[in-house]
């Protein structure tokens, strides 16, 4: 194992360094939608609990008025009569203990994060009061931090509830992409939840109701069929009785199921309303613009945060982690911003919220905050990791303390520096701005350089600065296509979703997916349209890819570097031309079984979406099998073997389900093939770019 670099540290005096326009805010006014979310909590605090134990009540009083008032079954009835007469005797107390059973269930102890203390990090709790004084809300009582893409505020337990102790996480991965009036807004947002006293009790409350209704409601069904099992060996009157248990436990579970939804619906609500309240606190402190641009920043640290996971699950079989999974988060987070256009769609923003959505859409609460006429009191630029005494060390440690929670025994594993952990899997920082040199952010395998060694040795010998305009003349005049490429891309597989659950018969929200109606006629015209706008793009884009392939042509012509090194690069360009098409439909055809593997419905035998189902992985598995044949070449990160063979070495050693198997290994070999494809790319991208920078500085 690695040690950690000793790194230092510095100190930041926050009266002395950040300006703040004033010393306290005022306060906005309460909405009416805000008001009326507290009060359906309030509503579903008292009625809730009613419900709940009032079915218990109505269990205690119909044994009670069974054994009483039905004597006739014993008097008349014969055996038969005793066994009707015997079964609520057995049904109802077990209904009681399914009911209480959550009052005996000892709960699960879970790690605290990494506390920072004064001592160890002055600044940032200076800055942290000074927000909440700002804000006139209660100072947090503990501050912890993790690795989670966000910050959160959060009652400290019961007895939190009653002194309003409340503590504040900071996810680690925010603070290295934020500036410091970023931040700001990002911390007051959530001293904003602090500041709303009543609300935090109240959705405490009510989530911890939700919680302990769900712990009866989903409890494993091998509890009931336990309980079943043991009546059930009486013979045929024990089976009797075993079917009227069941039955009861049933409805029983039945009913809760729906006073669970609806006390979640009621407590949504509430908290949608609430992050808006919150979210003007933010605002007030670093504007509104400043809000847009952390909203974005939230949605890219996502992203960047589950990459940076799958990679570190992929490395920890090998024996690797990252030594700060921090900085991977950050350059994985600057990657999904590159690439924000290929993948984000904006239609989702636009949709209303649903009945459980906690949080509003991020256009929602922009177009909320705008409302609002807002003059920042926090203005630095400067990057948020500065408030800390140490923000390398802090991460490293905190990267650490999550592997051992994770059970990982770290000691087993070299702890790798970013560039060396990225090597053969993701481009390293310097990989990214190199390609993006010469590529923009329209680098993909479904489009694919189209450049050759023969086009390397034919480059004619046209000036640097020449080549240079050319391909910034092109890259602007062609940005409308590119974007309307892009958005035809996202738009088809959209569609192809859709289209994917009418065909399984599986219930959606046709506006999820930008439809009227789940129809049929209405997707398939919107598919030509997709169609039709994708090849009006593709032809215009043909001016930028001519104007790339002459400029890396120039620049690869030129270069010092022995073109050995980057000749099986150049070799295998034109075998990803030739299978662009069967990648982008096999990840057309992944991302729509994932679809189907969501529903419920998918796993019931004979039905037509389990059919569906199978029809895809067969399918998928094909497309597997030609993808794999079609790339007898080497690998340009692992020279000791061909493409095909690093796919199959990728491949999941797990025995899942076939559906679920298929699943695994598409995921596996797109994210190889694409993983190869941007190695090959960069190894070009780098070599050009050593050269053009030479040229341009003589």
């Amino acid at each position: 194992m690695q040690t950690a670099p000793d790194l230092p540290s510095h100190s930041f005096d926050v009266d002395k360094e950040v300006r703040f326009a004033c010393s306290e805010m005022s306060s906005h006014p309460i909405s009416l939608a805000y008001r009326a979310g507290l009060i359906g909590v309030l509503l579903g605090l008292v009625a809730l609990p009613l419900i709940y134990f009032g079915l218990v009540a109505a269990i205690v009083y119909g044994m009670y008025f069974h054994f009483v008032h039905d004597l006739a079954f014993l008097e008349a009835g014969g055996f038969w009569g005793f066994v009707v007469y015997l079964a609520p005797a057995i049904v109802g107390p077990a209904l009681i203990w399914f009911m209480l059973r959550p009052f005996f269930i000892k709960r699960a102890k879970v790690a605290l994060p990494h506390e920072i203390k004064p001592a160890d990090e002055p600044a940032i709790l200076e800055f942290v009061e000074r927000i909440c004084d700002l804000l006139r809300a209660p100072r947090p009582k503990h501050i912890y931090v993790d690795l989670q893409p966000n910050a959160g505020a959060s009652v400290n337990g019961v007895r939190g509830l009653l002194r309003r102790e409340l503590n504040l996480t900071i996810g680690l991965p925010l603070v290295s992409v934020l500036s410091v009036s970023q931040f700001g807004l990002v911390l007051a947002h959530e001293f904003g939840h602090f500041a709303q006293g009543a609300g935090m009790r109240l959705s405490f409350l009510i989530r911890e109701f939700n919680e302990w209704i769900a712990q009866i409601a989903f409890q494993p069904d091998i509890i009931e069929q336990k309980v079943a099992d043991s009546v059930g060996r009486g013979g045929l009157y024990g089976f009797v009785i075993a079917l009227a248990l069941r039955i009861a436990l049933w409805l029983t579970r039945r009913l809760l199921h729906a006073v669970l939804l609806l006390s979640h619906a009621i407590s949504c609500y509430s908290l949608r309303q609430m992050e808006h309240d919150a979210d003007l606190y933010g605002a007030k402190v670093a504007g509104t613009n400043a809000f847009a641009t952390v909203s974005k920043k939230l949605r890219w640290v996502d992203d960047g945060c589950s990459r940076a996971m799958q990679l570190v699950e992929r490395a920890a079989s090998e024996g690797r982690c990252p030594a700060n999974l921090v900085e991977l988060i950050d350059a994985r987070a600057d990657a999904a911003r590159d690439y924000d256009v290929w993948r984000y769609d904006e239609s989702a923003d636009r949709l209303s919220d649903g009945w459980f959505d906690t949080h509003p859409s991020p256009a929602k609460r922009i177009a909320y905050v705008n409302k609002f006429s807002t003059t920042p009191v926090v203005v630095d630029d400067r990057p948020a990791a500065l408030l800390f005494a140490s923000f390398d060390r802090l991460a490293r440690e905190t990267t650490i303390a999550f592997y051992r929670e994770n059970g990982l025994a770290i000691e087993n594993f070299a702890l790798q520096e970013l560039d060396a952990f990225c090597n053969g899997e993701v481009l390293n920082p310097g990989q990214r701005v190199a390609v993006k040199r010469f590529l923009a952010n329209r680098a993909a395998v479904e489009r694919p350089v189209s450049l050759t060694a023969a086009d390397v040795a034919n480059a004619n010998g046209m000036e640097t600065d020449r080549l240079l305009r050319d391909w910034n003349l092109a890259h602007e005049q062609t940005e409308d296509a590119f974007i309307s490429f892009a958005r035809a891309r996202s738009r088809r597989l959209q569609l192809l979703r859709a289209q994917a659950l009418i065909d399984a018969r599986i219930r959606f929200n046709p506006r999820q997916f930008g439809l009227r109606a789940c129809s049929r006629t209405e997707l398939a015209d919107k598919l030509r349209q997709v169609a039709s706008a994708s090849l009006d793009a593709q032809e215009k884009l043909l001016v930028f890819d001519a104007a790339t392939r002459r400029r890396l042509a120039h620049a690869l012509k030129l270069s010092k570097q022995n073109p050995f090194s980057f000749s099986h690069c150049l070799a295998l360009l034109p075998a990803f031309e030739k299978i662009a098409p069967l990648y982008a439909q096999t990840y057309e055809s992944f991302v729509c079984l994932g679809d189907l593997l969501a529903s419920n419905r998918s796993y019931r035998p004979k039905t037509r979406a389990h059919r569906k189902m199978l029809e895809r992985s067969d399918s998928l598995k094909t497309d597997l099998r030609l993808l794999a044949s079609r790339l007898q070449l080497q690998d340009p990160a692992h020279p000791d073997m061909t493409i095909t063979d690093r796919l199959a070495s990728r491949l999941p050693s797990t025995k899942l389900p076939f559906s679920q198997q298929i699943f695994l290994e598409a995921r596996e070999c797109l994210t190889c093939l694409s993983s190869t494809y941007f190695q090959c790319l960069a190894r070009l991208c780098t070599a050009a770019a050593e050269s053009e920078s030479s040229k341009l500085a003589s």
